[in-house]
């Protein structure tokens, strides 16, 4: 008798797994069928924007590359530094 109740209980965990694996599916079918940009729910906003990449520059003393906005500018403009050290230094001789 214990055999019989232990299969039938096994067979009901399984009918239930499936049945709930078989919903998924069908979920799944609805939002294919949905139109192209709504889920079944609505519309999805627009993806937002990030930020911008930043110009990379290269230091003129040892050649790092940082971001345009940590750099450190020559006296005159035309280059620019990764630290203050560098700066003082000046442009390397090539």
């Amino acid at each position: 008798m214990m055999k019989w109740l232990l299969l039938a209980v096994v067979i009901v965990a399984v009918l239930w797994w499936l049945g709930r694996n078989r919903g998924g599916v069908r979920a799944e079918r609805r939002s294919q069928q949905a139109a192209p940009g709504e889920s079944p729910s609505g519309p999805t906003p627009p993806p937002q924007p990030g930020p911008s990449p930043e110009a990379m520059v290269a230091c003129a003393h040892c050649g790092l590359l940082l971001p345009q906005s940590d750099a450190l500018p020559s006296p005159d403009g035309r280059e620019r530094f990764c630290s203050e050290a560098h700066r003082q230094a000046g442009p390397a001789a090539k």
